[in-house]
């Protein structure tokens, strides 16, 4: 009876081995299931990396555009700054134009006041003196009727 025990032996062998090969399988299954979570992990960090590099060309694209529109004002802003300069240059002679018209009414404002005076005093004068200038206006009107009424001398 010699094989029983050989069968006995190999069946706890069997047994042992196949606990190993469980144990191991065990392993195993953990080993992949801590893998699929760790690969799960990893593809979601890749999809939040490329939408976040999406995010990022989105907003590097935008400022491309700016960076165009801001480049093709450009040229337009030369032109304002030229047509700027010469407008300003136009408003300071305009300037210094109206300062010399401005200068010169007051001084024809003060000139018109010394004038009214003046011909407030001529007036007052003329006032003062019309009886005298009447007066002899009437005797040279005497005057000369009197040298119309007078005879000529004969001629020889």
């Amino acid at each position: 009876m010699q094989p029983a025990p050989d069968i006995h032996n190999e069946l706890r062998k069997e047994q042992e081995r196949l606990a190993k090969l469980w144990n191991a399988y065990e392993v195993q299954e953990k080993e992949l299931e801590t893998h699929k979570q760790k690969i799960a992990e990893l593809e979601k960090a890749v999809t939040d990396r490329d939408l976040m590099i999406d995010a990022l060309n989105r907003a590097v694209a935008e400022r491309d555009e700016k960076i165009r529109n801001t480049e093709a004002k450009i040229p337009a802003l030369e032109s304002s700054e030229t047509k700027t300069q010469e407008l300003t240059n136009k408003y300071e002679k305009e300037k210094e134009r109206l300062e010399k018209l401005y200068l010169l009414s007051k001084e024809m404002d003060a000139e018109l006041a010394n004038m009214k005076k003046e011909v407030e005093v001529r007036d007052r004068w003329f006032l003062g003196v019309e009886a005298s200038f009447k007066k002899i206006a009437a005797g040279i009107g005497e005057r000369s009727g009197m040298i119309k009424a007078t005879p000529e001398p004969a001629t020889i």
